[in-house]
């Protein structure tokens, strides 16, 4: 290969840069042959191939020029950071560590423009860069959306344990009836904060976000099986939740001003109370998920909470947006197939609105299931609507309840 004159009147400079070149090359090369073998599509990985076959090429120019000069090459060993991508790319998959590979190909390509010369392999590495920046911004989502789906249910189970042994280290009931014990009695600590905290305040900008992350009955409750159930009822069923709050409600106050009884919220009864009452929730919880084949069951049916929550939650800023031409050429359905709270979120992508359910846990399951990639949390003004929810088959297949 011929020699450019600047390798001539520069030798030690030039190859000393030659050689961090051919070694950088080297590495690009073997980061994008593992690239070849972990990736499943054969489109991918055709592309993985070429761009490994460029890096070779581009190593070859610099080590033919190296020769040239009788300049000493030592074996190849890939460097600590090609090693480390490699191993991620493996354990983790390649959308972690794509983004990062087409940072580094963007460093070399600036460096080649710097170096002024040759100038054919810094328009490859410009284009390599490129095409990675673009396979790495899919491939990320992708990986998003598999670890939304993998740890959803781990993060609400550690959440929600730490939580629940927290108010037993406290000794406070935080359940419904620990709320009007406190409201009763104007002990403002203990649930009365913490439904100000958790159920109100948190809520209006980030919406449901307790029910899909944080609530312990729901910890344990989604480790069954049933994560997608065939409908919700009729709606004369969601009124037992309401009888659950009322009935709460007035057994509390029955028990504050008629046996004056006021040790409901904090103490050793307390905690007897939230305990007990817990392990009625789990026994109810289950009964129903496994009669109804529905890990919510109890959220849509009994959960006195929730009620709270579908308040708080209709003006939260949080909401999951999409596009809806993209949402209108998707047959899939995936989004409403996997939402554990039976949500047609097509019916609102479609007319341009974000999801104003007030069922909407903010699960994030749509979002990581949704073909289009159109699905997204966004941030925004509105005041929730109508829920529109899937039926089961004994009913019409989708019911608007409006403002329930």
């Amino acid at each position: 290969m011929a020699i450019s004159k600047q390798v001539k009147q520069k030798p030690k400079s030039y190859l000393k840069k030659a050689f961090s070149n051919w070694q950088a090359e080297c590495n690009s090369a073997v980061l994008y042959q593992a690239f070849v073998k972990l990736e499943r599509s054969p489109k991918q990985a055709k592309l993985y191939k070429q761009l490994a076959d460029l890096e070779e090429k581009h190593a070859n120019y610099w080590k033919n020029v190296l020769v040239s000069h009788n300049y000493a090459i030592p074996v190849f060993k890939p460097r600590r950071r090609t090693q480390v991508l490699i191993w991620l790319a493996k354990r983790f998959g390649l959308g972690l560590v794509l983004p990062q590979a087409a940072k580094l190909e963007q460093l070399e390509a600036e460096g080649y423009l710097e170096q002024l010369e040759p100038s054919h392999i810094q328009i490859d590495e410009q284009a390599s860069a490129n095409l990675l920046k673009h396979l790495g911004h899919e491939e990320f989502n992708e990986f998003v959306k598999k670890i939304i789906l993998r740890i959803r249910r781990p993060v609400l189970l550690a959440i929600g344990g730490l939580l629940f042994f927290t108010s037993i280290a406290t000794a406070h009931n935080v359940q419904i009836e620990g709320l009007f014990f406190g409201l009763f009695t104007a002990s403002f600590f203990g649930a009365v904060l913490h439904y100000l905290i958790g159920k109100i305040i948190i809520p209006l900008p980030f919406g449901r976000v307790w029910c899909g992350w944080a609530c312990w009955t729901a910890a344990l409750l989604d480790q069954l099986p049933y994560k997608k159930s065939a409908g919700w009822l009729p709606k004369k069923w969601h009124y037992f939740r309401y009888l659950h709050f009322f009935l709460s409600l007035a057994l509390v106050a029955l028990m504050v001003f008629g046996f004056k009884f006021r040790q409901g919220g904090l103490g050793q009864t307390a905690l007897f109370w939230f305990l007990v009452g817990n392990l009625v929730y789990w026994l109810v919880g289950v009964i129903l998920d496994i009669r109804l084949k529905d890990n919510r069951a109890f959220c849509k049916y009994v959960c006195p909470i929730s009620l709270i929550l579908k308040q708080t939650s209709r003006p939260a800023l949080l909401k999951v947006s999409g596009d809806a031409s993209s949402c209108l050429s998707c047959k899939s359905q995936a989004c409403t197939t996997l939402c554990p709270m039976d949500i047609d979120i097509p019916a609102y992508i479609k007319e341009g609105k974000r999801v104003l359910s007030n069922e909407c846990i903010l699960c994030l399951q749509c979002v990581a299931v949704c073909p289009p990639n159109t699905l997204e949390p966004s941030f925004g003004l509105d005041w929730g609507g109508e829920n529109k929810l899937e039926l089961r088959k004994l009913c019409p297949k989708t019911l608007n309840l409006k403002q329930s």
